[in-house]
């Protein structure tokens, strides 16, 4: 039975090539593209199950509450892990990490800078798994100077060498023995490093510092704990340790648990040191998928309908040979489930061929070995295959089974079901593509928003160049004096923060008031030397910028930003007083306002901020003439070869770090366009669909109406005003889904475009002008054949 559907399947194929290619293109290019998105999401939303006990693991964030607002931090106090494990006993493990800048790794003549080596307690490797073959992997972390390593980062430091037991030194400042190598952690993991050193002896000095927000604490429970518990003992350790310290300043600290597999799926805290997802952006995406495999399906029943037009004869005779309406319907089912499965083949093979370019474009792992080595992935594609096989055959089979032949053979005209049916599933069709098409035109106009719109200072031509090492930030003055010898450098200036990353220094300041009182607030701050806001055309509110000519400038001022004069209240902030730590540090006098700038882009409200004096900072900031990047680049390489030759010159544009800021959406973007496109393609195939089997019922109609003197301009709009009708209904059903979702989208950015009427018409009239443009060639081609052609039978 199942070679008579293939035979048969053939044999339409040949009969009506155009049709089966349509349907192959349909069903196939969908299947791919659903296949692709399903398996995209699986992975995102799969981040770290494959660790032994996932369902025991958290990590212990902080919710901060100021009288100026809340934050979360990704980070906790350093003494809580061992609180935990000596005071809690279903607390089975406990292990904190801690995160450093940039580390520089020296063996032998290799020198590479590593931006993902870590410190961690020797308890982390019990936790978070790195697949090490070792009966007790912590061990490879017991002591002081210890380090394991990926294979990748092994291959690099030692090639085919054996690792275990080289000496790496690390920052110019200690040796480290390589102990352990564990193979490359696997993409779906919020934690992927390159490298582990034994944080033993590292913290001591903070070991009862519960103010020290700096490590990531990682707990294991044992079996049978659960997590409302675990998040008590954070109450009773919150309130004898960390909340007695904030009373008076209105601050209150609440840590809690935050499950392991949630952690890439949730974008709210700050201090992260993994790129997390968009939860509501994976649901949208999964949505996606199944549109698809709906568009797909509905384009396969409208040429379904289409091509049931030429087999009436052959079923009216097969039924007046005897065949019974159970086997027409049999017979029909089977040819489909054929032509389905043909078109899976083809979707698996064109999703292989284009995988490699899909996983580029969208930034993404997939690999079909993933889809098709998992029960859930074959039952997603069988479940597509049998949902794709019933809308495409059932309904036409149904009315096919109960044609009466005698009709039939005598020339009725018959019609395949209801009018009102196919035109509806055209304007769902249509709704789908419209709805894409409007999320995608607010998506880039956002995206464009986002690049074009000012972020408080010049940002375009700049070089950021990290100077890790204090011994390297000493010989600055002498590659910056290198540097100026270049005409295409227009200025160098030095920060310990640099624009577009995270401002890591945060502490508890106590400010002057207008009323010359003293209000303590918790504030992030950094220093800069006196060229940075000058060069990168910062912009001053009130005061003055820090001077060489000002003696005091470089140890007794300050500056801060309009957002920190909001939140301390100032009406005259110039000349107020700001004391470092507590009143036992040093006191600066406010001299300026730099009006407010964007530190980390536009998701973020303006962070307030105090800026301090400092000389050889961090990062050094060179900024290029533009149309010169090439040659200034060279010089930059030059000069550093000179004055640091045994390092490496490492470094990126200061755009880059903003365009890390929006990685995500821009792959959402890029999501949106390809499927948004590929869906569009496919309706459009059910719309040549859609028209033939229109055509094919109207060719006498129109003869007749050509006959009695109806003009071609009135034939076109006769049968195109439909397609006009279903074009509007589908606006107003795709419109309202996609106000509230690209509202919710929006909302994410605390700077954002207002979402207006203006994309929904253009995506009306895109969707509109593309459906007349493919049904108007058939449409004009009927309104003007010779009209005795269709009457000659009559």
């Amino acid at each position: 039975m199942f070679s008579f559907a293939f035979r048969a399947t053939w044999k339409n194929f040949r009969k009506h090539p155009l049709l089966f290619a349509l349907n192959l293109l349909g069903l196939g290019s969908g299947l791919a593209g659903a296949l692709f998105l399903w398996q995209y999401v699986r992975q995102e939303s799969s981040y770290d199950q494959f660790h032994p006990d996932a369902a025991q693991i958290y990590r212990l964030p902080m919710q901060i509450e100021e009288p100026g607002g809340g934050y979360r931090w990704a980070v906790s106090p350093i003494p809580l892990g061992a609180e935990l494990k000596a005071d809690y006993p279903d607390v089975a493990v406990a292990a904190r990490l801690l995160i450093p800048d940039r580390s520089l790794l020296v063996f032998e003549n290799q020198r590479i800078y590593e931006d993902k080596i870590y410190f961690a307690t020797a308890d982390l490797l019990k936790i978070l798994d790195l697949n090490l073959d070792v009966n007790a992997p912590e061990k490879l972390l017991d002591g002081p100077n210890k380090l394991v390593i990926s294979a990748t980062l092994a291959n690099q430091l030692f090639g085919k060498n054996d690792p275990i037991g080289k000496i790496v030194r690390y920052d110019q400042e200690r040796d480290l023995e390589v102990t352990g190598v564990y193979p490359d952690v696997p993409a779906n993991s919020h934690f992927r490093p390159t490298g582990i050193i034994s944080e033993s002896g590292i913290a001591d000095e903070q070991a009862e510092n519960w103010s020290a927000f700096s490590c990531y604490t990682y707990v294991k429970m044992k079996p049978g704990a659960v997590q409302a518990a675990l998040e008590s003992h954070l109450k009773e350790i919150t309130d004898k340790f960390i909340n007695p310290m904030f009373e008076g300043y209105g601050t209150k600290v609440t840590l809690f648990a935050q499950p392991v597999t949630d952690i890439h799926l949730d974008r709210s805290y700050e201090r992260e040191f993994a790129t997390a997802t968009d939860k509501g952006s994976l649901r949208v995406f999964g949505l996606v998928a199944w549109l698809l495999i709906g568009v797909a399906g509905i384009n396969f029943l409208l040429l379904t309908l289409a091509k049931s037009l030429t087999r009436i004869k052959e079923v009216a005779v097969r039924k007046t040979s005897g065949a019974s309406p159970g086997n027409i319907l049999a017979q029909y089912l089977l040819e489909t489930l054929a032509l389905t499965f043909i078109a899976t083949a083809f979707g698996i093979g064109l999703l292989f061929l284009l995988l490699p370019l899909l996983n580029g474009w969208f930034g993404a792992e997939v690999q079909v070995a993933q889809i098709f080595g998992t029960v859930s992935g074959w039952g997603f594609l069988l479940a597509s295959m049998v949902l794709l096989s019933i809308i495409g055959s059932a309904y036409p089979a149904f009315f096919l089974s109960r044609l009466q032949p005698a009709a039939v053979l005598k020339g009725a005209r018959v019609k395949i079901g209801s009018t009102l049916l196919r035109q509806a599933l055209v304007t769902l069709q249509l709704a789908v593509s419209f709805l894409m098409i409007s999320c995608t035109w607010v998506i880039h106009q956002q995206m464009n928003h986002l690049k074009t719109s000012d972020l408080g200072f010049r940002h375009e031509q700049t070089v950021v160049v990290e100077l890790s090492e204090p011994q390297v930030r000493a010989r600055f003055p002498v590659w910056k004096a290198a540097l100026k010898s270049n005409k295409d450098i227009i200025g160098i200036a030095s920060s310990d923060a640099t624009p577009g990353k995270p401002l890591t220094k945060t502490t508890m300041m106590p400010f002057e008031t207008d009323d010359h009182q003293v209000k303590e607030q918790s504030s992030s701050y950094y220093q800069i030397d006196f060229d940075f806001l000058s060069m990168l055309q910062f912009q001053l509110s009130q005061g003055r910028f820090f001077s060489s000519e000002m003696g005091t400038d470089s140890f007794a001022s300050a500056l801060v930003n309009e957002a920190m004069v909001r939140l301390i209240g100032w009406k005259e902030p110039v000349g107020k007083q700001i004391f470092i730590e507590n009143k036992v540090g040093p006191s600066y006098q406010i001299i300026g306002v730099v009006k407010d700038f964007h530190q980390l882009g536009f998701y973020d409200a303006y962070e307030p901020v105090v800026i301090l004096p400092g000389v050889n900072r961090r990062f050094v900031h060179i900024q290029l003439v533009k149309g010169a990047e090439a040659s200034a680049i060279e010089h930059i390489r030059k000069t550093w070869e000179a004055t640091f030759p045994e390092l490496p010159l490492v470094y990126n544009f200061l755009d880059d770090n903003f365009q890390e800021q929006y990685a995500q959406d821009q792959i959402r973007e890029r999501i949106f366009v390809a499927f948004t496109t590929l869906a569009l393609l496919i309706g459009l195939m059910g719309l040549l669909g859609l028209a033939a089997y229109v055509l094919a019922q109207r060719q006498k109609e129109m003869a007749v109406r050509k006959v009695l003197g109806a003009e071609t301009q009135g034939l076109w709009w006769l049968l195109s005003r439909n397609y006009l009708v279903m074009a509007v209904v589908a606006a107003l059903m795709g419109a309202p889904l996609g106000i509230w979702y690209l509202n919710q989208w929006l909302e994410t950015f605390e700077f954002h475009m207002e979402l207006s009427i203006w994309p929904f018409i253009a995506s009306w009239i895109v969707t509109l002008a593309v459906v007349l443009l493919v049904t108007s060639y058939q449409t004009l081609k009927t309104a003007r054949a010779n009209p005795a052609l269709a009457l000659r039978n009559e």
